[in-house]
């Protein structure tokens, strides 16, 4: 009876370590875990056989190739777009159901993206990172004070008696959510401002080298 049992648990052993993705990196090591998402700038992982979290992140400059649990192989380096075509392009944005969503090119940036391109740029960076914070004070403020100032507005349609006390705090702390919401926005798109100036200004400068009536000569146009 024991053989049988030992067999089926083995099969699944080797089914199960056979789930797993693996991340060959470009100085050779290896890493098993469950790829989850391929970003412009990372590759995202989930610990094996913890699939449930938490997420970590593998810069993708340093991922050669994944090979998937079901054999497919996904070449990073000859997926990632080269660094020049993106460089220095302004940054664009929209505002809709799903928040801020900022773009360079084509592509549509994570918070880790956004944050990255920000990393030279410590007014923008800290312009970003205080509006995000200020959404998510937002969100914690806004969300319960809704629901608080619902149920009693629900109760008074139907007929009940509400709380004046909590209608009068649901009704401050959504207006405190959107005042917040709406200022951490402004900070995200001020953010986006400056990184856009900066790299308009940098691009201003350029240097040519050429000949000049006084021989030849190198000359910064601005």
């Amino acid at each position: 009876m024991r053989k049988p049992v030992l067999t089926f648990l083995v099969m699944i052993l080797a089914t199960s370590l056979s789930a797993q993705d693996l991340v060959i990196k470009t100085n050779n090591d290896t890493v098993q875990c469950i790829v989850v998402d391929v970003t412009y700038r990372f590759v995202k992982c989930i610990s094996y056989p913890g699939q449930e979290g938490p997420v970590y992140n593998i810069l993708k400059e340093d991922v050669y190739m994944i090979r998937y649990a079901d054999g497919k192989e996904l070449l990073i380096q000859t997926e990632m777009p080269e660094e020049d075509a993106y460089h220095n392009l302004p940054l664009t944005y929209t505002s809709g159901f799903r928040g801020i969503v900022i773009r360079q090119g084509d592509r549509e940036l994570t918070k880790p993206d956004v944050r990255y391109i920000f990393s030279n740029y410590p007014d923008a960076l800290a312009k970003y990172n205080s509006g995000k914070s200020m959404k998510v004070v937002a969100n914690v403020i806004a969300l319960p004070s809704a629901f608080a100032l619902g149920w009693q507005v629900g109760t008074m349609i139907a007929g009940g008696q509400p709380n004046g006390t909590v209608m009068i705090i649901g009704g401050a702390g959504l207006i405190v959510g959107i005042v917040l919401d709406i200022a951490g926005g402004n900070k995200i798109r001020q953010a986006i401002s400056i990184y856009n100036s900066e790299i308009k200004a940098t691009s201003k400068l350029q240097m040519n080298a050429g000949f000049t009536k006084h021989g030849i000569g190198i000359t910064l146009s601005f």
